[in-house]
């Protein structure tokens, strides 16, 4: 989110900024293409939340698969863009591109990590045993655990 106000910043002064750091006459051309990729990077930026999250959560498959698709389509997609509206069809692409990629990403995520759990599907054992994978995060010199929604509290009858 930080780069939003940023990309908004460059976005505005694109032109001014162009024209004093190369020349004006190549401002007057790319100023339009600099705004389109600020667009795209700004997008692509916020993609990278719901890209971490779903590696995080071990769906590599699911982001590997979406990448893959949209090679499959920008490629063509860029071949025919390029050659009848240049440098800028090519800017629109990849920032439509990268505005869908994030949009798939956070759809994505919120399926494939916000489904709910099942628990009338679980087996009983899943209840009643002590959870010893999460032992080593209480603090060694705790007095008191506040144990809440934890199957029959086979975990605190252990500790």
């Amino acid at each position: 989110l930080t780069l939003g106000p940023i990309c908004l910043i460059l976005a505005l002064f694109s032109k001014q900024l162009l024209r004093s750091w190369i020349n004006p006459e190549f401002a007057e051309h790319a100023w339009m293409v600099s705004i389109v990729l600020l667009v795209g990077v700004f997008f692509n930026a916020l993609g990278h939340i719901p890209l971490a999250a779903l590696q995080a959560t071990g769906k590599v498959k699911t982001t590997a698969l979406l990448h893959v698709v949209e090679l499959c389509v920008y490629l063509p997609l860029l071949y025919i863009v390029l050659p009848v509206w240049g440098v800028l069809g090519a800017a629109c692409l990849w920032a439509a591109r990268t505005t869908l990629d994030f949009g798939f990403l956070l759809g994505f995520n919120h399926y494939k990590t916000m489904q709910p759990q099942d628990y009338n599907q679980k087996q009983d054992a899943y209840f009643s045993r002590a959870r010893l994978d999460i032992l080593p995060l209480f603090p060694a010199n705790a007095h008191s655990v506040l144990e809440i929604g934890c199957g029959n509290g086979a975990t605190l009858r252990y500790l």
